[in-house]
């Protein structure tokens, strides 16, 4: 399953791990709109050398199967070493950093620069947080300018409201805009947005071995009751199980937001007619003026 899916979700828990490793790497397939566990590692460290090998390991085992493994889009959390060896192994895919590890760590920012306070009592500086993290909904090409936008609304307010929200904006521009970068968190257009499918297995594993760094043994009999769930909710997709229904405050937010992509784009339509209408009068006038001379 893991080999002939476009959309690959990766993401790691500790809590779990045995004692003898650093940490329990998840990789998660993407099939009848439900997230399967396709790959469960133990990994001695978080460095980029690790993270590589296992990942010619995968692309080895697909080759024994006559297969490729080369996703289209990988949704993973923002570690460094992890988003090297994905540059590394697949320069062709769309690599994602997860929406919701992204508007987490901005409130982290907000909470560690002692604005949470003024986040929940000042709606200007709420509304202004808020919009900061809806950046990457918008198309990639007017982020920056957004940002700008957003940055001189609040050099207009009152000077106490920029003096604490300024650290704001240079945490966002300095790690967000330049280290990151703006593609690895747009998620404009992009159906599955985060990773939260990964961390809900976490959860569940969290719940099955319910002991902080359980010995071997006992982390091995938790994976094969994994296992056998794995298979039994195959079977019943392939039998026509539909997936779990979304809540309808979740497809309300969904349809909100495809709405606004519509409307977006029939926008920068109109404005390509306008400035197509715009060219060929200014040809009409100019070729008339020629005349006249």
């Amino acid at each position: 399953m893991l080999f002939q899916n476009s959309i690959v979700l990766m993401d790691e828990t500790f809590s779990t791990c045995p004692k003898l490793f650093d940490q329990v790497f998840t990789i998660h397939s993407i099939k009848y709109e439900q997230s399967f566990i396709c790959g469960i590692e133990l990994l001695p460290d978080r460095k980029k050398s690790t993270y590589r090998f296992v990942f010619e390991e995968l692309k080895g085992l697909a080759v024994r199967m006559n297969l490729v493994f080369s996703p289209s889009t990988i949704i993973t959390d923002f570690e460094p070493s992890l988003a090297e060896a994905i540059i590394s192994e697949f320069p062709s895919s769309n690599h994602i950093g997860c929406y919701f590890h992204f508007t987490q760590a901005v409130y982290r920012q907000i909470q560690h620069l002692g604005l949470s306070i003024g986040y929940c009592s000042d709606e200007s500086i709420r509304m202004t947080c808020r919009k900061r993290m809806a950046l990457p909904l918008l198309p990639s090409s007017v982020v920056l300018k957004c940002f700008e936008d957003l940055y001189e609304s609040v050099l207009l307010t009152s000077s106490s409201t920029l003096d604490s929200l300024k650290p704001l904006f240079e945490y966002y521009e300095n790690y967000w805009v330049k280290t990151i970068g703006i593609k690895r968190w747009n998620v404009y257009g992009i159906r599955i947005k985060t990773n939260n499918n990964a961390e809900g297995f976490h959860n569940r594993l969290n719940l099955r071995v319910a002991k902080h760094h359980p010995n071997i043994w006992i982390f091995t009999r938790c994976i094969q009751g994994e296992e056998i769930r794995f298979n039994h909710v195959l079977i019943k997709m392939i039998g026509g199980l539909t997936c779990r229904t979304k809540t309808a405050a979740t497809n309300a937010i969904q349809q909100r937001i495809d709405t606004l992509y519509l409307r977006y784009q029939i926008m920068i339509l109109l404005l390509m007619t306008y400035y197509s209408d715009f060219l060929m009068s200014l040809k009409k006038i100019h070729r008339r003026n020629e005349k006249n001379n």
